[in-house]
């Protein structure tokens, strides 16, 4: 008999939108959303530290102690009721739940990443239309793209023994290239409601 889901740890690629698909289906389905930001702090020191090409000892160790501190956290949002965790290996703390369900949210289309990617912070005050970014710009934000799911790649593969984005690792592997926000979330919806949730 297959299980209702009522967890659901979403990881994304840069720029492909998941945050906001994660957020869509919570307004939709009634569960909670959750991120690190909601569930720990600012990690912005460690995020540097995981843009090195190699993890060595010291970082290995430093994720581990992050992990920690985000693990019960994660635990008490889990015991809230169903909830959409999104990034930072949400799966390796709930891996043993009933119910459990992994989601992917990838997009492979580099020329839109370049236009979602003013959505952050350190890029949005460039002008992100892709006829109109000049060389330079977007030289250092197709860097700090490849940079960003770099570091989520790192962070995860040191807590998750399936690969970051690799295609057994997920239950649900979406493209946000050819669906919508809206529909992403719809997507999810129906896999909940199909399991009985």
């Amino acid at each position: 008999m297959k299980q209702a889901i009522n967890f659901i740890a979403l990881n994304s690629e840069y720029c492909s939108r998941g945050r906001f698909v994660a957020m869509d289906f919570a307004k939709k389905s009634g569960f909670t959303y959750f991120d690190d930001q909601s569930l720990l702090c600012d990690l912005k020191e460690l995020d540097e530290l995981l843009k090195t090409p190699e993890i060595n000892e010291s970082i290995t160790l430093e994720i581990r102690s992050i992990h920690e501190r985000l693990k019960p956290a994660m635990i008490k949002a889990a015991s809230l009721g169903p909830c959409i965790i999104h990034e930072r290996a949400a799966k390796a703390v709930l891996k043993e739940y009933e119910g459990l369900f992994t989601v992917m949210i990838q997009a492979n289309d580099f020329e839109q990443k370049l236009l979602h990617a003013h959505i952050d912070p350190k890029v949005k005050s460039i002008q992100t239309k892709v006829d109109s970014i000049k060389e330079e710009d977007r030289s250092w934000i197709t860097d700090y793209i490849y940079n960003q799911d770099h570091i989520r790649r790192h962070y995860h593969d040191t807590l998750v023994t399936m690969p970051w984005g690799g295609r057994t690792s997920y239950d649900l592997i979406l493209n946000s290239d050819r669906l919508s926000v809206e529909q992403c979330g719809d997507l999810i919806k129906a896999a909940v409601r199909l399991s009985g949730q």
